[in-house]
Formats: C-alpha cells, structure tokens, sequence
C-alpha cells in the first residue's frame, strides 16, 4: 500500500505528497482551507493508515465531515482548546497509536490561538514548542498538513506568525477566493497555480 495521502490531483500530489514533509495552506476566511484539507482526508482514508484531524475553531468542521462522508475509523478527530490542549491532543497521538501508523496529521488551524497568545513570551515559547514537535512527526514518516488564519500586510495577505511558520514550512499553499472559483497557487517548493470548486462531496478540480 503506497504510504502517501492524496489530493485527489495526481500533478498536486507530487509536489506535497513526495516525502514526509510539513505543509502550511493559508489564505483568507473562506477561501476554502478547511475543505481543502478535508478533501485531501478522504482522499486518504482508503489506505490502511490512521489520520488525525485537530481543529483548533470548535465543531463547525462536523457538519461538512458527514456530507463528505468522512466516516472511516481509521479518521480520529480531535479539538484543542487553547495551545496547551493542542500540544497536549498531538502528544496523545504519539503515546496511543504507533506513528509508523500514522499517515497524516492536519491541524486546522495552527495560529488560531497565537495570535493572542504569542502577546506572551510563555505563549510563543508554546508556540514553537509546537512547530518542533510537529517537526518531529516527520522526521518519523507522518506527513503533517496545517491552515494558517491571516493578517494584512502591506503586500495583501500572510499567515499570523509567518516568521515562525515560513521556515518551519517545507510546502506552502496559498488559496485565493474568487467569486465561485477557488486558485491554489504552490509557493514553496516550486510554483504552480490549480483551480477547483467546492461541492457537496469535496472539491472538484478544474
């Protein structure tokens, strides 16, 4: 069994999906991350690996989990109350399962709570205690995909906290939104621009 996740686009997949590696997809508020990510879960599930989903903005996920049809067990699903609870869901993982077995971890997103937190030197120090464990995940083969919220610069649009995510990205994807047609444009390591639409079922590439 080939032990990589997939978009559901073969081009796309050789970009992000050829090593274990970090993933950053940012973009404005709906602009289509979260189904983004979850598209690139059921496109996953069908290996004999597990995948873990944490969501640091509560439930709203569940909804378009069940129209997706995202029921595989082999699917754990978790939400993390602030960045304590995020480290402390991610280090659960590591003590109950094997990470051999773990596929794909995604967080959803991962600067949610740094942008009041990291106002604090405990609350950075936190933050990137984060990033180093997750970094440690890869190096033991997990693939780990992660959303950014974003602030305004004065170039348009970048992740809260880029100077932390962007070195620690190996993969960075940005989605524009515009009108009913969503661009995911690959940044790092290499450039490519893809179009898709959102649909009952997932995303749909165009």
């Amino acid at each position: 069994m080939d032990r990589r996740p997939s978009t559901g686009n073969p081009l796309l997949d050789t970009i992000l999906f050829d090593s274990p590696s970090t993933i950053l997809v940012y973009g404005i508020a709906a602009s289509g991350k979260t189904n983004f990510v979850l598209n690139t879960i059921k496109h996953s599930m069908h290996t004999n690996y597990i995948i873990a989903y944490i969501s640091t903005e509560g439930s709203h996920y569940a909804d378009r989990v069940v129209q997706m049809g995202i029921t595989n067990h082999r699917v754990l699903f978790g939400e993390a109350l602030d960045t304590d609870h995020l480290i402390e869901l991610v280090l659960d993982l590591a003590t109950h399962i094997e990470l051999s077995k773990l596929l794909l971890l995604a967080i959803d997103s991962i600067n949610n709570f740094y942008r009041s937190e990291a106002l604090e030197l405990e609350g950075l120090r936190k933050f990137v205690a984060l990033l180093a464990l997750l970094r440690e995940f890869v190096e033991l083969g997990c693939f780990v995909i992660v959303t950014a919220q974003v602030r305004e610069s004065d170039e348009g649009v970048e992740p809260s906290g880029l100077q932390y995510l962007y070195p620690w990205a190996d993969k960075i994807v940005r989605i524009e939104y515009k009108e009913d047609m969503r661009i995911l444009i690959v940044e790092k390591p290499t450039h490519l621009e893809l179009s898709f639409e959102i649909h009952e079922q997932g995303i749909r590439w165009l």
